[in-house]
């Protein structure tokens, strides 16, 4: 503390008062050490020095207080309050208002730096969920890119395959209609071997009657060559009466000389029909081995040919199934191919969606970031 007087010495009451005069002339220069010391003797000098020395008192434990507390609050530290106990009245009040006003800021900047937290995390959170979308769109436009090449060569194949369903289509048609002609024709073919039967069973039927007329022929033949033989006798005898007659018999001579001469030719002849005959029994016989031989073979071309026809018809009832599926498989591929267009169609659509969505993304990464770095540098100040 300053001194303002000798202590040997008592100060007179204007002495005293000079003392005081310059305290409070220090004090108002801002400088709160100076106190009235010594005393003064005079009871109403020392009452207002005391005053006085209590005041100063008072005021430089408020201003040291205030000012450490404050100097803690320059520094981002909100726990460091003003000491109230001594400070009386109004310096005890104002120390606890200024307390007050710390604890609030304190709280506030707490706050502060817990939305400061929250915002900084939601910045993150939005560039790193940005990140992702982006990503995500990236790999989605890439996908649709896949997708759309991969459209494009299913609508090449489906083009493709309408066209060959066509080519089957006109294919069957042609052998629907081949198989048509197979089955008229093999239905001819099993009429005329039918009809071949039939005479092949009437022919040999016919040799058997021929060789049975044979037969009979050969009979009246040796008849007629029995009644040649007894002809020739008989001519044979009127010429020997004939002879004995003389002249009287020469004219029967001669009728019966032509009689055995016809009777001769008769049996000549009866010899070569008979010749003929045995040929034509014997050819009737190959005739009817050969057809016996053959009927078993016509016989078996008929049953195939029945076979063929049945065969051909129920081919034919297939290719016109096949054919009707054919169709519906064109137009099914047709429909297919009308559809992959509007997929193709669709496809782009999506593909532009992702390149928005992409560029959209990117976008908002570069927002939230910039975002984070606005917010930490505003409320990066806050931080203790």
């Amino acid at each position: 503390m300053t001194s303002t007087s000798s202590a040997a010495d008592a100060p007179s009451c204007a002495a005293c008062f000079e003392a005081i005069g310059r305290v409070l002339q220090q004090a108002a220069r801002g400088d709160l050490e100076g106190r009235v010391s010594p005393l003064p003797e005079d009871a109403e000098a020392r009452e207002v020095a005391e005053a006085l020395n209590a005041l100063l008192d008072l005021t430089d434990a408020y201003v040291r207080e205030s000012r450490a507390a404050l100097q803690h609050v320059a520094e981002g530290v909100y726990y460091r309050r003003v000491m109230e106990q001594g400070l009386l009245g109004s310096f005890g009040q104002a120390a606890g208002v200024i307390n007050q006003a710390m604890k609030a800021m304190g709280d506030k900047v707490a706050g502060v730096e817990a939305l400061r937290g929250s915002l900084l995390q939601i910045a993150d959170e939005v560039a790193s969920s940005a990140g992702a979308v982006e990503t995500s769109a990236q790999g989605l436009a890439e996908l649709v890119g896949r997708v759309r090449q991969s459209a494009a060569a299913i609508d090449g194949s489906a083009r493709n395959t309408n066209e060959n369903v066509s080519g089957v289509v006109a294919a069957t048609e042609q052998l629907s209609a081949s198989i048509s002609g197979v089955g008229s024709l093999a239905g001819s073919t099993s009429q005329v071997s039918r009809d071949v039967v039939d005479r092949a069973r009437t022919t040999a039927q016919a040799m058997v009657e021929l060789q049975d007329a044979s037969e009979q022929i050969n009979a009246v033949v040796a008849l007629i060559r029995e009644v040649a033989s007894q002809t020739n006798l008989l001519s044979l005898n009127a010429m020997i009466e004939a002879t004995r007659a003389g002249d009287a018999g020469r004219g029967f001579a001669v009728v019966a000389g032509e009689v055995k001469a016809l009777a001769r030719q008769t049996g000549e002849a009866t010899v070569d029909i008979t010749h003929q005959i045995q040929s034509v029994q014997e050819l009737t016989r190959q005739a009817s081995a050969a057809i016996s031989g053959v009927q078993p073979i016509v016989d078996q071309l008929a049953s195939m040919a029945e076979q063929v026809s049945v065969a051909v018809e129920q081919q034919s009832e297939a290719t016109q199934e096949i054919s009707g599926h054919i169709h519906q498989a064109a137009e099914g591929a047709r429909e297919v191919a009308g559809e992959i267009g509007e997929i193709t169609e669709a496809i782009g659509g999506a593909d532009q969606a992702a390149q928005e969505m992409f560029a959209a993304a990117q976008m908002v990464a570069g927002q939230a970031t910039r975002l984070r770095a606005e917010l930490d540098g505003y409320l990066g100040g806050s931080a203790p």
